[in-house]
């Protein structure tokens, strides 16, 4: 129908769409198809009396002696007030318009519909959120005053996280994204010694860079060293190693 391929536009093509009719700033016009639109087959209407316990009801059809099938149209349709996933028929649904006007002129007179429509070619509207860019990530535009548009992150590049401000910002130490997200960044599974620390920000992977210092009790105040992804060796076990050279040394000799 009319109503689906304006809804297949709006969702894949990003367009906008004007309605006329209706109560103006009343119910939302909910009628989606028109007087003979629906096709029904006969074994399906058949299995419906069946389900609701009619099927000896005058109003059911008989069965037809083949295999063959049988489609009637109804005839008139109509809009419901409140659309449930209960409703019958399911296939109703809101008429999928972004404004609605009060238009008196004849269809045929496109000038007339035209001089109408097209002060709403400068307005935004609410639901179609169109794609945008936005520094390390990706972006929707968000309508405010019906022409005032900015640009919000959806989702953010590996090494970030989505900001409540609506931007995209690196992982804090000790902090990871490895993949593309709309969420925040992960803890970074590394388990690292105590005399060591998470040493970037920003990483897009869960082997987080660390520095550990070159002590043996470790304070604040101590220096650090060089040495990424490297263990402080203890003092007794350092001069172990030592002693373990020099025999071989000695050997050798």
């Amino acid at each position: 129908t009319c109503s689906v391929f304006a809804r297949h536009l709006q969702l894949n093509h990003r367009v906008k769409a004007i309605t006329t009719g209706g109560v103006l700033g009343g119910q939302q016009p909910s009628l989606t198809s028109f007087p003979g639109g629906e096709v029904v087959h006969l074994s399906y209407i058949l299995d419906l009396a069946e389900r609701y316990g009619v099927s000896n009801s005058t109003l059911v059809p008989k069965p037809l002696p083949t295999t063959a099938d049988f489609r009637f149209a109804i005839r008139e349709i109509f809009g419901w007030d409140d659309i449930e996933l209960a409703s019958i028929p399911q296939e109703f649904t809101y008429v999928p318009a972004d404004w609605q006007i009060f238009y008196e002129e004849a269809f045929e007179n496109r000038t007339a519909i035209w001089n109408q429509v097209v002060p709403y070619f400068a307005e935004c509207s609410t639901g179609l959120q169109l794609p945008c860019e936005v520094p390390n990530g990706v972006g929707i535009l968000t309508c405010g005053n019906g022409t005032d548009t900015a640009c919000i992150a959806s989702a953010c590049n590996p090494g970030f996280q989505l900001n409540l401000n609506g931007t995209c910002e690196q992982c804090p130490m000790g902090y990871y994204s490895s993949g593309f997200n709309s969420g925040q960044c992960d803890l970074c599974p590394t388990a690292i010694p105590e005399n060591c620390y998470f040493s970037d920000i920003g990483v897009a992977t869960p082997m987080c860079p660390f520095i550990c210092t070159n002590c043996v009790s470790c304070t604040a105040s101590t220096g650090v060293s060089d040495t990424l992804n490297t263990v402080c060796i203890e003092t007794w076990a350092f001069c172990l190693l030592l002693v373990a050279i020099v025999v071989v040394s000695v050997s050798i000799a």
